[in-house]
């Protein structure tokens, strides 16, 4: 099963391969690979005489879901780009946009987030919102955020047109956390306080940690969580609640996972710096940590 590039010249070009290509015996629907006949979930699909999709399978079944449309307007041709479906990363869809996007369009990926290049210029590449089919439309309401690539001959280079999408940013709602400002700062005094005492005593087995996550209202290791902000706050403002200890010990789990270590081969441990090094270090780690399980990031387009 091969890989391989398909970078296409322009729209003629796209509707001649589609011509050339066979397709795949004992299927009911007409199935025909871009590439690799091993690979046939990358699929090229005719929608109308001016239309071709370069298709991957939706997530939800194996219908063709567009990612890159080439078609004719006017003379003109278009190109529109998606991206995956949902928020999470899509590694089937970036590597198709790497093999198979037109001559002379890039496809660039960093930081969790995914651009087109025309070289000098790119834009960003947000995510798809809904499930939507080839030559049907969305299934959900609300248009899909794209790229779109235009030229008036074959021999011009392409332009971006259409919205530009900007990547989302993330922000701290400072209104939401002003009320609770002495609350996180009396725990993170009292936590760096605590240190000599809990630092090297936190290690719990996987399964009461992730029960105690749970406890906590605390993003962790329970598969498919999320945090719980009221849960959390509620039991970081109240200063008798015996979950403190908890709370605090988690946060050193946590931030010893997110730091760098060096792995001991004597002990055959990983050894952490300790947090007690580096009191502005311990306090930026403690408040990202209670922005996102106290629910104060925001993300915005608007900047």
């Amino acid at each position: 099963m091969a890989m391989y590039d398909m970078k296409f010249a322009n729209f003629y070009q796209v509707r001649n391969h589609y011509d050339s290509v066979k397709c795949i015996r004992g299927r009911k629907e007409d199935v025909r690979p871009i590439a690799d006949r091993a690979r046939a979930w990358e699929r090229i699909v005719r929608l109308s005489d001016t239309c071709y999709s370069l298709t991957l399978p939706s997530y939800t079944s194996n219908e063709p879901r567009e990612v890159i449309t080439w078609g004719l307007v006017s003379g003109k041709e278009v190109v529109t780009i998606y991206n995956g479906v949902g928020e999470w990363s899509h590694q089937d869809v970036y590597s198709f946009l790497d093999r198979f996007l037109p001559q002379g369009v890039y496809f660039i990926g960093g930081n969790g987030k995914q651009y087109i290049s025309l070289g000098e210029e790119r834009r960003f590449l947000p995510k798809c919102k809904s499930i939507f089919k080839v030559g049907v439309g969305h299934v959900a309401d609300g248009e899909q955020p794209s790229v779109i690539l235009t030229r008036d001959d074959p021999s011009h280079v392409w332009k971006f047109t259409g919205e530009e999408h900007l990547p989302p940013r993330s922000r701290i709602d400072k209104d939401k956390k002003k009320p609770y400002k002495k609350a996180i700062n009396d725990l993170c005094e009292w936590v760096w306080t605590m240190l000599p005492l809990l630092e090297d005593n936190t290690h719990m087995s996987w399964h009461d940690r992730a029960a105690l996550q749970t406890k906590l209202g605390v993003d962790g290791r329970v598969y498919n969580s999320s945090p719980d902000p009221d849960l959390f706050m509620g039991i970081l403002s109240d200063t008798n609640s015996e979950l403190r200890v908890e709370m605090a010990c988690e946060f050193i789990r946590h931030a010893k996972e997110n730091t760098n270590g060096t792995f001991d081969r004597e002990t055959r441990e990983w050894v952490h710096p300790k947090l007690l090094d580096d009191a502005k270090v311990y306090r930026s780690k403690f408040t990202r940590w209670v922005n996102k399980n106290g629910g104060f990031n925001t993300t915005t387009t608007k900047y």
